[in-house]
């Protein structure tokens, strides 16, 4: 189909395993209270993906990322990275 030349190596299933991946590793750590390990592990799943979602999801992380820094406190850094990952896997990761 018209979307064949776009499976590289970021492809939708790549994506979705390294979300769950990293949400079966976050969900534990964040129930535990380390809010901060779970934002961490979220943020470099995050980051490792990027390269392989669509522009406007890309982007989409793009501007979370931005946003991190200016969060006052990690818990509020794990659900802005949490809710981005969710709709991730909620558009399928790629193609429209």
């Amino acid at each position: 189909g018209r979307n064949m030349a776009r499976k590289t190596v970021g492809s939708n299933d790549d994506v979705r395993d390294r979300i769950t991946e990293a949400i079966s590793i976050g969900v534990p750590l964040y129930n535990a209270g380390d809010h901060a390990a779970c934002a961490q592990v979220y943020e470099v799943c995050v980051r490792d993906i990027e390269a392989g979602l669509n522009s406007n999801l890309a982007e989409c992380v793009r501007s979370v990322l931005e946003k991190l820094d200016l969060m006052t406190n990690d818990d509020k850094r794990a659900w802005a990275l949490r809710t981005t990952m969710d709709s991730i896997l909620a558009g399928g990761g790629g193609e429209e």
